[in-house]
């Protein structure tokens, strides 16, 4: 067996065990209001034919700006099996597919063994698996943003008119399902502004026009009204450049890329009933969990400080002098994301949260599997084991929020 196949290997074993955890979680948290919503206004569609940003009698507003993409895909599951259920299975299927094949272009594009960190760092992840096991927009919008990671990794080198448009089409649906695709959009365009990746002009255009299609439908002014909603009298502060007069936005934003590369879920954590107590009904099992709940909730909140450091580590000039263009290609993507979710944060009229930031969660898993990667391949057992620690730590959280979290 070659040192590539070990390391191919050892990918697939968290591969399974990354999707073990993911069924866990959609399996286990209550079903939300904005599932609800959602597949009732596809099912509606699929029905009728009318795009609906609400579904009627139901208090909840869906959240994308425009186009009937996410009626048509959610509106499939409903005509095989109508409920939430069958449409968290297609999410998580997305998600699944979507994370695999950008494993398989990092493994081939960069190496096998950055190919298995990356995993690690990016499946395996409380901030992943939970925004991706509920059938609503983020479990979207993180497929979306891992696909065209891996056609802009797949572009680095040529141009290649194929994977132009998927990376056209899937930046025009995007902007269907959530006005965080601003934050892939802007990354493509300065990476192909910058000749970072070399795109084929026409086939943006074939992608663009293929996704305007599920546009069509709703030229009836819903997707108009869905950018009056957010700049209305119920939401009187709202202005674009929100961001810029109140600076907590941006220092949010950056907070969520540290925190998407770290295990740390705080609401979820606290929010939770192996948090509140009162599980087992009994006070020593009780104070036996809460105790454990309050340290791994500590901990996640520490592991941000490594976050920190990787980022700092690796986006920083002095990281990667002698490393091999691959790498130095992905310091750039990362940058240009991050770059491109905090002006995002500036230029939104809402302050930005946790979900909104998940488009660029696979490009935040960079750093720290690259620190990880390095680390690993020390003689030092310290840092080993630090490693082999953080991933233990998100596999708990994992567990923690799936079995415990409330119905939001």
């Amino acid at each position: 067996m070659t040192h590539r196949d070990r390391w191919a290997g050892l990918s697939a074993v968290v591969y399974v065990a990354g999707l073990a955890l993911a069924v866990t979680m959609s399996a286990s948290l209550g079903v939300t209001d904005d599932e609800i919503t959602l597949t009732g206004i596809a099912d509606r569609f699929v029905d009728d034919g009318v795009a609906r940003r609400e579904l009627p009698g139901h208090p909840t507003l869906s959240r994308f700006p425009a186009g009937v993409f996410l009626h048509m895909t959610f509106g499939l599951t409903q005509l095989i099996a109508p409920g939430v259920a069958s449409a968290r299975v297609m999410a998580l299927g997305l998600l699944a597919l979507s994370t695999a094949y950008l494993a398989l272009v990092i493994a081939r594009e960069i190496s096998a063994r950055y190919a298995f960190w990356f995993l690690l760092m990016y499946w395996v992840s409380p901030w992943t698996l939970y925004h991706g096991a509920m059938a609503w927009e983020p479990a979207l919008m993180l497929t979306l943003g891992s696909l065209v990671f891996a056609m802009c990794l797949g572009m680095r080198k040529q141009p290649d008119f194929r994977r132009s448009a998927i990376l056209g089409y899937l930046l025009t649906v995007a902007a269907q399902v959530h006005g965080a695709a601003i934050v892939p959009l802007m990354t493509v365009a300065y990476l192909a502004l910058r000749r970072t990746i070399w795109i084929v002009g026409s086939g943006i255009l074939v992608g663009v026009l293929l996704g305007a299609l599920t546009l069509v439908p709703d030229f009836n002014g819903r997707g108009a009204a869905a950018v009056g909603e957010t700049l209305s009298t119920r939401h009187p502060d709202s202005h674009v450049g929100f961001g810029l007069v109140h600076v907590y936005p941006v220092i949010r934003a950056a907070g969520f890329w540290l925190r998407m590369g770290s295990s740390d879920m705080n609401r979820q954590m606290r929010q939770n009933r192996l948090y509140e107590g009162g599980t087992f009904g009994h006070r020593s099992g009780d104070l036996v969990v809460r105790v454990f709940m309050v340290a791994v909730t500590g901990l996640s909140f520490v592991s941000v400080l490594v976050s920190v450091v990787a980022s700092v580590w690796f986006l920083g000039k002095g990281a990667l002098r002698s490393a091999r263009p691959p790498m130095v290609w992905m310091r750039t993507y990362s940058r240009v994301s991050l770059a491109a979710l905090l002006v995002s944060a500036a230029l939104s009229p809402v302050c930005i949260q946790g979900w909104h930031s998940v488009v660029a969660s696979s490009a935040a898993s960079v750093p720290v599997a690259a620190w990880c990667e390095r680390h690993c391949t020390t003689s030092r057992a310290a840092m080993r084991a630090l490693v082999v620690g953080l991933v233990a730590l998100r596999v708990a959280v994992i567990l923690a929020v799936a079995i415990g979290r409330h119905t939001s």
